[in-house]
């Protein structure tokens, strides 16, 4: 048995692996698929991932955002804040990890990832994630076709609007799910060895090299103005070279162990 499918045989899936809380943008570069967004838990910690669903992209076209617990609520306050405030606002949140280049691990934590958040001018708020090798796409916080909000006219209500009420609903489910999954699967950490050391990484990374294949599905739901429900996964040919492990696959973990 290989190393991906043991990983997927001794997974138990959990409430955050549903489909429709992903979040989805509209196509990138002329893309046939939308990107899309998903959370996911790993040993106590929190991860969010994009796929890009360009083709050409680099990791195929996945950014990882590994976050240990506390720094992901902070997020989601910070989500809260930002769907409050009455005027634009913009906020970032850089992820940094250890990489490994031909099995050597960097001296130090390097910039992985960075979460971004933003209220437009007109009031829109988007969430995106980007690197340096990855199209960058923006997830407005909207719903998929079976779903609208009509105002006393009975027409839709603007983009900012909705954003900022479908923006507060995921932010709310997530949190609770978040929690109850953590509690749920609660990993107890591995005891250190007689040196006092010990497999640990730094904030949401972790000690690891090796390479990653993502395997995706094309699973794409229709939206209005930008859905919540998008496709995923592809391979990630450079995964060695930057120190992503060989856990790849799209079914709740997102590569990067914690």
């Amino acid at each position: 048995m290989s190393q991906q499918n043991q990983f997927k045989s001794n997974r138990v899936p959990n409430a955050l692996d549903e489909i429709k809380l992903r979040l989805s943008g509209e196509p990138i570069n002329g893309s046939k698929r939308r990107p899309s967004l998903k959370v996911a838990t790993s040993k106590n910690n929190i991860h969010m991932t994009v796929f890009t669903n360009v083709e050409g992209d680099q990791d195929g076209g996945k950014i990882a955002a590994q976050m240990d617990s506390v720094a992901f609520f902070m997020f989601l306050n910070t989500l809260d804040n930002i769907l409050k405030s009455p005027q634009p606002i913009k906020r970032s949140i850089p992820n940094l990890n250890y990489k490994f280049y031909q099995g050597k691990r960097s001296d130090t934590p390097q910039l992985i990832s960075t979460i971004i958040l933003e209220k437009e001018s007109d009031g829109s708020t988007y969430i995106s994630i980007v690197n340096n090798r990855a199209s960058p796409a923006k997830f407005y916080f909207m719903p998929s076709d079976f779903h609208n909000l009509l105002n006393e006219n009975g027409q839709p209500v603007t983009r900012a609007e909705m954003t900022k009420v479908y923006g507060a609903a995921w932010r709310e489910l997530i949190a609770a799910l978040a929690g109850n999954v953590l509690a749920a699967n609660y990993v107890a950490p591995e005891p250190r060895d007689n040196n006092g050391g010990g497999n640990w990484g730094n904030k949401g990374g972790g000690n690891y090299g090796g390479g990653y294949n993502n395997g995706g599905g094309n699973r794409n739901y229709g939206n209005k103005q930008g859905g919540n429900q998008g496709g995923f996964g592809n391979a990630s040919p450079n995964a060695q070279e930057e120190g992503m492990p060989d856990w790849g696959n799209d079914s709740g973990d997102d590569g990067f162990p914690m």
